[in-house]
């Protein structure tokens, strides 16, 4: 298994365990999107995942959610994201969702990000949108 893939399964199996209410299925890894949740033998949740997008290009860290921009950084992985929701819905998901994951954030980042989205939303094609910290395990749904 290579370390993308990984990874992959390591910030899944911690959103899982970390995030209530997340459906009860099969998870099988795929690559566009990431993973199918299959939650019937024809139904499943389609899960992308993406690191938030960083934009100090003297030093970019992938994965580092800054309190002073990290409106900016959501919002630039969600339009990365939002260019490929059709090659996410290919096979016919009932749902595609995003899972936007930091490594860290600075202090009050995430309440940040979370005020944000409770008080403006978003407009997405994808059905949620979850941000979720490495660091502290913190979920929250953005959508």
């Amino acid at each position: 298994m290579d370390w993308k893939t990984e990874q992959e399964w390591i910030v899944m199996r911690y959103f899982t365990e970390n995030c209530p209410g997340f459906p009860k299925g099969k998870l099988v890894k795929g690559e566009s999107p990431d993973f199918q949740l299959w939650i019937s033998p024809k139904r499943f949740i389609g899960i992308e995942l993406t690191q938030v997008r960083q934009f100090n290009t003297d030093n970019p860290v992938q994965g580092y959610l800054v309190h002073e921009i990290a409106i900016k950084q959501v919002n630039e992985s969600i339009r990365a994201k939002e260019e490929k929701i059709r090659l996410y819905r290919l096979d016919h998901p009932y749902k595609v969702w995003l899972i936007i994951f930091a490594d860290y954030s600075e202090q009050d980042a995430l309440e940040k990000v979370t005020h944000e989205y409770e008080h403006n939303g978003i407009e997405t094609s994808f059905d949620k949108i979850f941000f979720f910290n490495l660091d502290t395990h913190q979920a929250c749904q953005l959508t």
